[in-house]
């Protein structure tokens, strides 16, 4: 919307949209907010970020999920998305969303932080991360966000008519 506002025969610059024109390759603040999220390496990075934060209630008496192996949890969890997991831990105390999950949150709902790709699984507190980035004001990320979601549009655009090309050639082949 705010490339909307702004475009015409002269660049016009509305307060807060800033971030279009901000370097979405070389974004100042990001190597400090990943470096903040490093664990030390005594640490268990598989452990859930949430597991000093348990607090047992009468409500949690009922709760199915206390039954259930973590291995079952786990399984629970994997099947889910970010937003449904956060639901279920919401739901359920018993629940413990483990560090290797935030790892996959990361690569799934932040497929534009690919400094993320880079990083060493076992030292950095995955949660943190995703937590910093989905609250970040970085504006050459908000770009970057921008731009993915923008090239993602043209990739499903073009797609039938990759499959309409690759159709003609084998036919005339």
């Amino acid at each position: 919307m705010a490339v909307i506002v702004a475009r015409g025969w002269y660049w016009y610059h509305e307060p807060g949209s800033e971030y279009l024109v901000a370097n979405p390759i070389d974004v100042p603040g990001l190597r400090d907010l990943i470096n903040s999220t490093r664990i030390h390496p005594n640490n268990n990075a598989d452990d859930s970020p949430f597991a000093s934060r348990r607090i047992v209630t009468l409500n949690q008496a009922a709760d199915p999920f206390l039954r259930l192996p973590e291995e079952l949890k786990h399984m629970i969890l994997d099947c889910l998305p970010s937003k449904d997991a956060a639901s279920l831990r919401l739901a359920s105390r018993a629940i413990e969303i483990p560090q290797f999950m935030f790892h996959r949150y990361v690569q799934e709902d932040l497929p534009w932080l690919w400094e993320a790709e880079d990083l060493s699984h076992n030292h950095i507190d995955w949660f943190q991360l995703y937590s910093s980035v989905k609250l970040s004001n970085l504006k050459g990320l908000r770009n970057r966000r921008r731009i993915w979601k923008d090239v993602e549009e043209i990739v499903t655009r073009m797609r039938p008519f990759r499959i309409i090309a690759r159709f003609q050639f084998h036919w005339e082949s």
